[in-house]
């Protein structure tokens, strides 16, 4: 096998997990709760046998990215049982706001015009969700 096979293979079986993660947890009759246990139980397998270094000792950044990335999870998955997936993809989609936001309070990053201009086309089409009204088909 060639040698930049294997990292392409893996990304590939991440994005195909990644995209077919919100049609999985609406396919499930388990409940958000049980859905955000199980896919944090095989995302701890994974991480243990996948990935050595995982195991070393953890330090309090670790924990802190720990607690914020399961946080993101498990919210995930409950809007994901409660609501539309145009309302997930939505919420989603608004994240690179929320970080042109959040990153000078937080890591006093500078926020140039570049990334004025790209939130506001952004924005701008966000904004394009609210044009006309279509009511939903089905929640979960």
């Amino acid at each position: 096998m060639h040698a930049t096979a294997a990292p392409r293979l893996q990304i590939l079986a991440a994005a195909l997990l990644f995209s077919t993660g919100g049609a999985a947890i609406k396919a499930i009759s388990l409940t958000a709760w049980q859905t955000a246990a199980v896919r944090s139980s095989l995302a701890t397998l994974a991480l243990i046998l996948l990935m050595p270094s995982w195991r070393r000792g953890w330090t309090r950044r670790t924990l802190l990215v720990g607690i914020a990335y399961a946080t993101t999870m498990i919210l995930f998955v409950l809007g994901n049982k409660l609501t539309t997936g145009a309302n997930i993809i939505f919420l989603q989609a608004t994240a690179p706001l929320y970080l042109l936001l959040v990153g000078p309070l937080l890591l006093r990053e500078r926020v140039g015009r570049r990334e004025v201009a790209v939130a506001g086309a952004l924005a701008l089409g966000m904004a394009l969700f609210f044009i006309g009204f279509e009511s939903p088909q089905e929640t979960a």
